[in-house]
């Protein structure tokens, strides 16, 4: 958006030729060189250039939304961007906290954010009609230069005097502006300096400018924009500020306290951790520590669950994605003591937007472990699953997102064929995909309540809708209709890839076959770069496919490719 504005508003010429920042190709350099150029072309011609440093109280805070509002349309800027700016600045609140101590939220009525990209912007708006005051006043040569809310008055004619004349009627209408715009002028902070190099009367020099109950008195020097600006456009004032931070900096280095200096005793604490660690690993954790295992192959699983003894049971559990949902389920091989000789359960978790695959692989652990905790007289037992990911987690407990659903208890499948008990399960995520769940049993908790939304899948959810609308704006304009033509899909980082390992040359010349700007007369003959758009030899176009496929010249070549 900010750019948007701020493209709009130099192809309108809406902001004044002197306001410098935030601006392309306007940096404060360039100001101070124009200032500079100013006093010397005046100098040149004979004149006395009197410029007056403004300063403006809080200019970012007491910006008066409504007038805002007013300028952008009186800029020409469309209805959306003035709506989009009404809300940007709309609902805004702070909160003063120090300490343990934090007030309640304060609406903030006038003001924008200091920082944001679009504050600078903002301002140059706002506040671009006080370089435009006193047109009635002002000479040619008079200019209101301005960097952001730092704004100088430059006067010249032919004497101080009557450019005091000036400076005194462009104040009092930059205090109109003030007061229309809700805005104030930090008067203590007014700077006056006469720049002249020629002998003008004392009085005229020592001459004051009035303004609102203060005297400005004339200075050597005043500083701008952090720049020490004399008189005589000599810049000694500056030097020796710039001089005297160094040999302040030097003699801090090279103090007889600095070297006195010593490092900090620090504790070795690791061998305490160490020991506490051990202290807190009582014998009844180790007990029940988990093993876990990722097989190497599918015939190494199908060897351990054959050679697994007919007492320890095999619960599968699988989790997947189908249809914008995501489901889980677990099952155990034949029970003696279920209803229907085996058990079973599924679950359906809630749309791909709040939840991910990951996490329904964790959530089929803890459904094996519904079911084995309500499997009587179970000694031993081993979950199987075909996610690598969810078993490292689980075994690791490092991973951010589902990590409250760690659990334990897994070996891995890789895959979903061929392996007895993981085509059933399957089939009960098959049931759990058209949204129904299985009666739980009581054990686990966590699972008789709607999960928390899951972070990645909403950040990936997000991710995907920006996508798609910048697929459906980049498709609707130009550039994208012309792509179009030759390639239906938008730009991606895997034509980087595929680019990778090229040489210059090479991707030059597949992208010039790929799009078709390339010099064979099918695309010369439209620039009138050649007399004809059919091939020499053939007698047809000659465009790209029939170059590579189909022109008996290269017969030979085309063979080879």
């Amino acid at each position: 958006m900010a750019s948007w504005m701020m493209e709009a508003l130099e192809e309108n010429g809406c902001l004044p030729e002197h306001h410098y920042g935030g601006r392309a190709g306007r940096c404060m350099v360039d100001l101070l060189l124009q200032l500079t150029q100013i006093i010397k072309d005046a100098w040149r011609k004979k004149k006395v250039v009197s410029v007056l440093y403004l300063d403006v109280l809080q200019a970012f805070p007491n910006i008066a939304h409504e007038r805002l509002l007013e300028r952008m349309e009186e800029m020409g800027l469309g209805k959306l961007v003035i709506d989009w700016t009404k809300s940007f600045l709309s609902d805004r609140y702070t909160t003063l906290s120090f300490d343990d101590y934090a007030s309640d939220p304060v609406p903030i009525p006038t003001g924008v954010s200091q920082g944001s990209p679009l504050s600078v912007i903002l301002y140059l708006i706002y506040s671009s009609s006080l370089l435009n005051i006193g047109s009635a006043v002002k000479s040619k040569d008079d200019k209101t230069l301005g960097f952001i809310e730092d704004t100088a008055m430059v006067t010249i004619s032919d004497s101080i005097k009557e450019n005091m004349t000036k400076l005194q009627k462009l104040v009092e209408e930059g205090f109109v502006w003030a007061k229309d715009l809700a805005s104030t002028f930090n008067v203590a902070k007014y700077q006056l300096v006469h720049h002249t190099h020629r002998s003008d009367p004392v009085e005229d020099q020592l001459r004051t400018l009035t303004v609102a109950g203060h005297i400005i008195k004339p200075k050597d020097s005043a500083k701008y924009l952090g720049v020490h600006i004399n008189r005589c456009l000599t810049f000694k004032e500056h030097v020796e500020y710039t001089v005297g931070k160094g040999v302040k900096v030097a003699v801090a280095l090279t103090s007889p306290s600095l070297h006195a200096t010593r490092l900090a005793p620090t504790i070795q604490d690791d061998d305490f951790k160490k020991d506490w660690e051990q202290i807190n690993i009582t014998p009844i954790r180790k007990a029940n520590c988990i093993e876990f295992e990722i097989a190497s192959s599918k015939k190494q699983v199908e060897q351990q669950a054959t050679a697994t003894p007919q007492e320890d049971k095999l619960v599968f559990s699988d989790g997947s994605g189908f249809k914008a949902g995501i489901r889980v389920a677990a099952w155990m091989q034949t029970n003696t003591s279920a209803p229907h000789g085996e058990v079973h359960c599924h679950l359906y978790l809630g749309s791909d937007t709040h939840h991910t695959v990951f996490e329904a692989e964790l959530i089929g652990a803890i459904l094996a472990l519904d079911i084995i905790w309500s499997t009587p007289r179970l000694m031993k037992a081993t979950i199987l699953l075909n996610s690598q990911a969810a078993i490292l987690a689980l075994q690791s407990g490092g991973t951010k997102s589902g990590r409250y659903l760690v659990e334990e208890f897994h070996m891995w499948v890789p895959g979903h064929m061929g392996v007895f008990g993981n085509e059933a399960v399957n089939t009960e995520v098959k049931l759990a995909a058209l949204g129904s769940t299985s009666p739980l049993q009581d054990k686990q908790i966590i699972l008789n309540h709607p999960l928390p939304c899951s972070k990645a899948a909403a950040t990936a959810a997000f991710k995907g809708a920006i996508q798609q609308q910048w697929m459906e704006l980049w498709m609707s304009s130009s550039k994208g209709s012309f792509i179009k033509s030759y390639d239906h899909s938008p730009p991606s980082p895997k034509v980087q890839h595929a680019f990778k390992h090229m040489s210059w040359s090479e991707a030059s010349m597949y992208t010039q076959l790929r799009t078709g700007h390339i010099p064979l007369n099918a695309y010369l003959s439209q620039t009138c770069s050649a007399p004809s758009p059919n091939c020499l030899y053939c007698g047809v176009p000659e465009t790209v496919t029939h170059y590579l496929l189909a022109c008996w010249r290269y017969v030979v070549a085309q063979q080879t490719l």
